[in-house]
């Protein structure tokens, strides 16, 4: 099952109205090869013995807005963007704090058998949710704060950023309901 696949196929769904992306339409053919090639190489395809997964990998580039691939690396970014065509390869970090203490957590028990879940932890999950989704708005509203000038340095950024947020979260719910 793919982790994300709920989420993708919303974003797809939503991008149907969207403005198109932009992002990495000027690279040249051996760039783009590139950064295919490395993002086999980053999930431990080889395509000369997994031709079936690595097309299936190729298939989802050309056909999503936004591939989201569940990585770790040493560091504190929280997620790596390639853009490609006009389209995103959202890059995970699992090493990060918030997805190792949050995000897989939820994941984690948004997968489990309804049984099987303990109302209590439950509960302190969704705090522990709660509270991180605070800290991120906050974290972002920091990094913005350290340009002098962020509202002309970001304020088109956070207008696109909650209309894809209001779009994609939309169509994630109805598939929800």
């Amino acid at each position: 099952m793919n982790y994300h696949e709920s989420a993708e196929t919303a974003v797809k769904q939503a991008d149907r109205t969207l403005p198109k992306g932009k992002g990495g339409m000027n690279l040249s053919p051996q760039e783009q090869e590139q950064i295919v090639s490395d993002l086999l190489s980053d999930l431990k395809i080889d395509p000369e013995q997994e031709p079936e997964q690595a097309e299936e990998v190729k298939q989802k580039l050309q056909e999503l807005p936004i591939t989201m691939v569940d990585e770790g690396w040493p560091g504190k970014e929280l997620f790596e963007i390639t853009h490609l065509n006009g389209k995103a390869i959202l890059k995970l970090n699992h090493r990060h704090p918030f997805m190792r203490e949050i995000y897989d957590p939820l994941k984690e028990l948004a997968g489990r058998d309804a049984e099987k879940i303990n109302p209590e932890e439950a509960i302190a999950l969704a705090m522990k949710a709660a509270d991180g989704l605070d800290v991120l708005f906050m974290a972002y509203a920091k990094a913005e704060n350290l340009h002098s000038d962020p509202e002309k340095a970001y304020g088109d950024l956070q207008t696109y950023w909650g209309q894809n947020a209001y779009a994609f979260t939309r169509e994630v719910l109805r598939d929800h309901s």
